[in-house]
């Protein structure tokens, strides 16, 4: 999507505008996402609507909306790199001055794969974290051309911390790690990773939705004196993400029964990201250089 197309999307779209509804996904713990019969959008621009299942908290419109708006007044090359990086919100849906849900780009197209299903049948998928923390040979079980060794899974870990350094640069905690919402992509120029569900970050200290953390990649118990909606928590569950890469694991939580999986130099790294000291923990930018 390019900046002249953002600025031709209104910061505020009507429900009844948008016309007939098609789902096309699952209802999920927050709403569901719709393809609508009318985009708001400029022609060519491909965008989603999430509507949500409850009304979301008190402050949740004024939030979206600036968000809405901090986008729209980037830069040009930093513009790109979150609408590369993340599905962030475009603008609020409104329905007689309730909010209903946010416009999102449809990013579909990037990272929707044919998938050989084990009955045999081949479906679309949108080829997510989940599917990577498996065995070396499960994307090729799946009719993709790709090998899931360490070098491929260093260089996923790579773009997904760079996606994160970008976003705490910027003062966004991504705060909801799920394995669901972080998209792969294998491109000839290189691995490509987005980040959906952006209304579930925190904005500048700021939330629009409630707090949730997915089962399995929640703070441990024992840092319950830690907020999950800080920097220094979406540390720690980065920590999770290169171990759960490197481990072929969807829970792993510790480096000792995993460490001949993970090379000897990134061993130190990820004792810190997986301990309770906050403030040791390495940067998302620290792990963008090590494994890059």
């Amino acid at each position: 999507m390019s900046s002249c197309s953002l600025l031709e999307l209104e910061r505020t779209v009507e429900l009844d505008v948008l016309g007939a509804l098609h789902p096309i996904s699952r209802n999920g713990g927050q709403g569901r996402v719709y393809t609508p019969a009318r985009s708001p959008a400029a022609p060519g621009t491909p965008v989603v609507v999430k509507l949500y299942r409850a009304r979301p908290p008190r402050g949740a419109a004024a939030t979206l909306a600036d968000m809405v708006a901090w986008s729209r007044e980037l830069a040009s090359a930093p513009s790109a790199r979150l609408h590369r990086l993340t599905a962030w919100p475009l603008a609020t849906v409104m329905d007689e001055g309730v909010l209903r849900g946010i416009v999102m780009r449809d990013v579909r197209a990037r990272f929707l794969v044919p998938f050989v299903m084990p009955s045999g049948r081949t479906a679309p998928v949108l080829l997510q974290l989940e599917h990577l923390l498996g065995s070396d040979g499960y994307l090729r079980q799946r009719g993709l051309p790709v090998l899931l060794d360490t070098r491929t899974r260093l260089a996923v870990a790579a773009r997904i911390s760079a996606a994160f350094a970008f976003l705490h640069r910027h003062a966004i905690a991504v705060s909801d790690v799920s394995p669901s919402n972080l998209l792969i992509g294998f491109a000839e120029s290189g691995v490509e990773v987005c980040l959906i569900d952006c209304d579930s970050m925190v904005f500048h200290g700021r939330t629009a939705l409630a707090g949730v953390e997915t089962g399995d990649w929640q703070m441990p118990p024992s840092f319950s004196a830690e907020s999950p909606l800080t920097r220094s928590a979406d540390a720690y569950k980065l920590g999770l993400i290169v171990l759960r890469l490197l481990a072929r694991s969807h829970d792993a939580r510790s480096l000792a029964p995993h460490a001949s999986h993970v090379p000897a130099e990134l061993r130190p790294l990820l004792a810190r990201a997986l301990g309770a000291g906050a403030p040791n923990r390495p940067t998302p930018g620290e792990w963008q250089l090590a494994l890059e």
